[in-house]
């Protein structure tokens, strides 16, 4: 029975061990070693996603049943945006680039005017000025899909 229960102890400190890194240690205010939880998460749209092509949607418009809109990603991180509104004479057209860190995408025109969307599988979510989802009864309509 001793012996069972050696070969268990020495195992377990084996496996202890085995745990160990030559990594320093955290320490939490009153100086006590803390286990330090790193990730490597390299999981995002900037490397994982096929986000380039084109999407569509129609955004809510204020004065009008809404505006359809088709975004193209290009591969050379430009792209292009046209708006058409619905009932309306009104096309635009804008073309700028862009960059992708982690699941932001961050649209630049010509002039500077930045906008952003969050890149998820198949869609494109748009984001407000502060990178942060639209919410409220329309949200679903700022959402583009992957053609």
């Amino acid at each position: 029975m001793r012996k069972i229960f050696y070969a268990a102890f020495l195992f377990a400190g084996l496996a202890m061990t085995g745990c160990g890194s030559d990594k320093p240690k955290a320490h939490d205010n009153e100086g006590n070693a803390v286990a330090k939880c790193e990730t490597n998460d390299k999981h995002n749209a900037e490397n994982s996603i096929d986000y380039q092509g084109t999407y569509k949607g129609t955004l809510p418009a204020a004065d009008g049943p809404g505006i359809n809109m088709a975004l193209t990603i290009n591969n050379d991180s430009t792209y292009t945006l046209e708006y058409d509104y619905i009932e309306r004479d009104g096309k635009f057209k804008e073309q700028g680039n862009y960059t992708v860190e982690g699941n932001l995408m961050t649209l630049t025109e010509k002039e500077g005017q930045m906008s952003y969307f969050k890149v998820e599988e198949g869609q494109l979510r748009q984001l407000d000025n502060d990178k942060q989802p639209i919410t409220g009864e329309l949200e679903a309509m700022y959402i583009l899909k992957k053609q």
